[in-house]
């Protein structure tokens, strides 16, 4: 089980494996966030029920009722490979180390499963984003155009576990 402390500002902040009881607070998040893009009820559902899917949660530790963020991670065993989800963080509580805690978790759990490459998708707009996932030593490996409903392009991004 996944349990961290985080200290931003005065408040603390934990990531845990999320829950059934989350989805709600899960899909404010997404659509609050991705507005028409967000990801549908079903296809949210069926991500956080996957078997080879693992959701991470972030909460304050006052209001462990309360999502600020959540990533996922799905794990493709069989071929060493692992792609990220998502990673999501209410707007309020950006800037604050978050989606870098749970990038770092989402890194822990594919090493236990001796995973070799982590894959993402960010949009190339998405400038704080793609500078997180450099320092962490993800490269682009390809661009995809016009693969959001905005037309926007998205980079592809690989991260070799066996050079980090």
């Amino acid at each position: 089980c996944i349990f961290i402390i985080l200290y931003i500002s005065t408040m603390q902040f934990s990531i845990r494996k999320s829950l059934n009881h989350d989805f709600k607070q899960i899909m404010q998040i997404e659509r609050g966030v991705f507005g028409l893009s967000a990801w549908s009820d079903h296809v949210m559902h069926a991500e956080l029920n996957s078997c080879n899917r693992q959701y991470l949660v972030v909460y304050n530790v006052k209001k462990p009722n309360v999502v600020l963020g959540y990533a996922g991670i799905a794990l493709l065993v069989s071929a060493k490979q692992a792609e990220i989800q998502t990673i999501v963080v209410q707007p309020k509580f950006r800037g604050a180390g978050i989606a870098k805690k749970m990038l770092t978790e989402l890194i822990q759990i594919a090493r236990k499963y001796e995973i070799v490459s982590i894959f993402l998708e960010v949009r190339t707009d998405n400038l704080i984003a793609i500078s997180i996932y450099h320092k962490f030593g993800f490269v682009v490996v390809r661009c995809r155009k016009n693969y959001y409903m905005d037309g926007c392009a998205a980079n592809v991004m690989r991260l070799d576990m066996l050079d980090s």
